[in-house]
């Protein structure tokens, strides 16, 4: 791989962590969106509508379609806000942490593979290297 350009390099690792990703996708029969959406959950606090689309970087009427399809698959209860009847508190069920808790797990698993071949002394480097590029997008 030597020969090949920075943007490359980085393509070929894109499309195989996406590829991981997806493989995982299937196991748990989830929507690309809905991963992102348990992801973004906090395993112990509730959030509102407008916290969880922010963090999805969404806009709220997609988050909300969102939203409904993680409460229909009974992974996110929503609630009334004590302090704002117009807003919604969403939380993780036991089965969405549960989910949540499957993909960390996965997510874990890839990253160890990808840490296992890189010497200890070069991750710190490498770490501040790609958050550098991804600052320069």
């Amino acid at each position: 791989m030597e020969h090949l350009k920075l943007i490359d390099i980085i393509y070929v690792l894109s499309d195989k962590c996406s590829e991981h990703r997806e493989k995982h996708l299937r196991e748990l029969r989830l929507l690309k969106a809905e991963y992102k959406g348990l992801t973004c959950m906090d395993k112990h606090r509730e959030i509102t509508c407008k916290e969880f689309s922010e963090k999805m970087g969404l806009s709220l009427s997609r988050g909300s379609r969102i939203i409904d399809k993680l409460y229909k698959r009974n992974y996110i209860l929503r609630a009334d806000s004590d302090s704002d009847r117009r807003c919604k508190m969403i939380r993780l069920t036991e089965s969405g942490k549960e989910a949540r808790n499957r993909i960390e797990k996965e997510k874990n698993k890839c990253e160890r593979k990808l840490v296992s071949a890189i010497p200890g002394n070069k991750l710190d480097q490498l770490k501040k290297g790609l958050t550098d590029l991804i600052g320069a997008l």
